[in-house]
């Protein structure tokens, strides 16, 4: 969790980038607040775009907080804050100023505590003809993880071009080239480019090609904290090219094309020796490269449309150590075994397609089925893993439209999967899953009434391959119909009834394949309602009062579980109160006040909130 953390907050590029002048930041202000039970969030983001003093200021501000009462009030936050000012000195340069504030804290014990960047810079920017833009900034940053406070030089280097033409080719790219110094030789960095370059052609066929290059550099303080100025460094490179065409060998029949390869390099490296940690004297590289084809046909007439498409994805990767400080044979032997069980090999091929048909404007089949197998082998005599899988998902649909008031879906979908572990330690786990899901909803939309109603019905199998061999497995099947659905009454002109429910029936238990019988174990009822009534107060201000019940009641059939019957009550008056001012100004209040019962005994009240704010100007 801490990793991600730091690194999101540390490898976020530079906010200073270019500005467009045609599509600058709205001025905006949003925020969700969400308690439920003990978790409490809050979201907010705010965008100012003014004309002062001869130029452009633009602030954002984005902020995520959440807490979890009663967990040790596990505390976290994230908050990124932007102030940009830029103003013309002659065509074609621009005076840029820019301050950036991130941080990210949480209050668990994970590691690293808080982390924290501010910085500003002082650059230009030109732009020619609208195609050629770049700039260059130099700053300082104070920077903070942990305990450990450093400051440092940083500058920040862009160029790109746009929307260049010759012939039928379009031709884009961007360098972008951020580096900052602190103190105690810790250093990150972050280079990217990027380039794409596309054609259309007269007869709408097109071709693409791109390719990403990426280098990101960052130093992070990390435990023991005995030892002084201890950092750990990761280089991350990625290249991927890119390339893909589409080609109409008729006016309605058309082949797809596309080939990706992705090649990734981590380096990870300590600046000094840590006694309790062993790693801590190697530099570890992970090495993944992977390549991906996809070809299809595609035929399009006005009543049907078939499309047949095969696709193949290779992967491998690669985990090695290097000596960077001394240590013992036998500790290096063990480490690089364990190194050794991670690298792996996976392919996988797949055969899909998709068929549709519309004889008329009522009525439309359509039917898609992907097969495919995957492979996955480990060189390492020590790693079990190795295993086959087969795989295959039908999807059959067809809608029918009665009406303009009435519309009718029906879908069936299976699934079939097959796990098949090569190695004997953990063939005990190979086994088949069979999935069955049916489902058919209507629309019904009037002025009078709205109500779409949904029924679905799925069944889950799992039989295991030599569950007659042992008594550790044993086959299970899991069925489950359920109820959903949606309704609006309009009452009159400024009252109306609204909600939905959803009402679930499951059962589990033990599976003889052969005979296609079963066992219950255990059967779950699960009810859900929510409806409210709403009036219009005034023009664009509703409120709406009601409630919502919560049921679910899990008993278990088997002998030894017959006394642990599990049932959990709710009930909760709940009350709306929504302004809808337009599509960009909205205010929303959501409140209900829960009572549960447990096993039929008061088990607590619990108040819920969430709040909605969107204003654009």
């Amino acid at each position: 969790m801490f990793v991600l953390s730091q690194q999101r907050i540390f490898l976020q590029p530079s906010q200073f980038v270019a500005f467009d002048r045609a599509f600058l930041p709205t001025n905006y202000y949003s925020t969700i607040f969400d308690k439920q039970y003990n978790i409490y969030k809050l979201n907010s983001s705010i965008s100012l775009n003014k004309n002062i003093l001869f130029g452009r200021v633009v602030f954002n501000n984005l902020y995520s907080g959440s807490i979890i009462k009663g967990v040790d009030d596990a505390f976290r936050n994230e908050e990124n804050l932007n102030f940009t000012y830029f103003a013309q000195i002659f065509t074609p340069i621009s005076l840029l100023f820019q301050t950036n504030y991130l941080l990210n804290s949480d209050s668990r014990n994970i590691g690293i505590k808080e982390a924290e960047r501010f910085n500003g810079n002082l650059g230009l920017e030109f732009e020619l003809f609208n195609k050629l833009r770049g700039g260059v900034s130099f700053g300082r940053e104070h920077n903070q993880q942990w305990v450990v406070k450093t400051n440092g030089t940083r500058y920040f280097l862009y160029f790109e071009t746009s929307n260049l033409k010759f012939i039928n080719f379009t031709f884009n790219n961007r360098l972008v080239n951020e580096r900052l110094s602190l103190q105690k030789e810790r250093k990150f960095s972050n280079f990217s480019f990027h380039s794409n370059l596309s054609g259309i052609f007269e007869d709408s066929s097109q071709i693409f090609f791109d390719l990403n290059y990426k280098e990101n550099t960052m130093d992070y303080i990390v435990p023991p904290t005995y030892l002084p100025d201890f950092f750990e460094r990761r280089t991350h490179y990625t290249f991927s090219p890119s390339v893909s065409f589409k080609y109409f060998l008729l006016d309605n029949f058309s082949t797809f094309f596309k080939l990706d390869f992705l090649s990734f390099l981590v380096q990870r490296e300590y600046n000094k020796f840590d006694p309790t940690n062993a790693f801590s004297a190697l530099r570890k590289e992970l090495t993944e490269n992977s390549i991906s084809l996809n070809l299809n046909f595609d035929l399009k007439t006005p009543t049907f449309y078939p499309l047949l498409g095969i696709s193949y994805f290779y992967r491998n990767e690669d985990n090695s150590l290097k000596p960077k400080f001394e240590i013992d044979e036998k500790t290096l032997s063990q480490l690089y075994s364990l190194e050794y069980q991670k690298n792996n090999i996976q392919t996988r091929l797949n055969l899909y397609l998709s068929l549709g048909l519309e004889p008329d404007r009522k009525n439309t089949f359509s039917m898609s089925s992907n097969i495919g197998i995957m492979r996955y082998d480990t060189p390492s005599p020590l790693n079990d893993d190795d295993r086959d899988e087969f795989s295959a998902i039908t999807n059959i649909s067809y809608k029918r439209i009665f009406s303009s008031y009435l519309l009718f879906t029906a879908q069936l979908e299976l699934h079939l999967n097959h796990l098949v572990f090569l190695k004997a330690t953990r063939s005990m786990l190979n086994n088949w899953n069979r999935i069955i899901r049916l489902t058919a909803s209507t629309q019904y939309r009037t002025e009078f009434l709205s109500y779409s109603p949904s029924v679905e019905i799925i069944s889950n199998y799992v039989t295991f391959d030599f569950e007659s061999t042992g008594k550790s497995v044993q086959s299970y099947a899991f069925r489950q119909i359920s109820y959903r659905d949606s309704l609006f009454v309009p009452l009159s002109k400024s009252l109306s009834l609204f909600g939905n429910a959803i009402i679930k029936f499951s059962e589990r238990g033990t599976l003889f394949w052969k005979e296609f019988s079963m066992t219950k174990e255990t059967i779950t009822n699960e009810i859900f309602l929510r409806y409210l009534l709403g009036t219009e107060i005034v023009e664009n201000l509703r409120f709406s009062f009601g409630g919502r019940i919560y049921n679910i009641e899990q008993s278990p059939l088997v002998a030894y579980q017959i006394n642990r019957v599990y049932k959990y009550y709710s009930f909760a008056p709940e009350t709306e109160i929504r302004f809808f001012y337009n599509d960009n100004n909205i205010v929303f209040l959501q409140g209900w006040y829960e009572l549960k019962f447990w096993n039929y005994k008061v088990a607590g009240v619990v108040p819920n909130l969430i709040l909605k704010i969107s204003v654009k100007v």
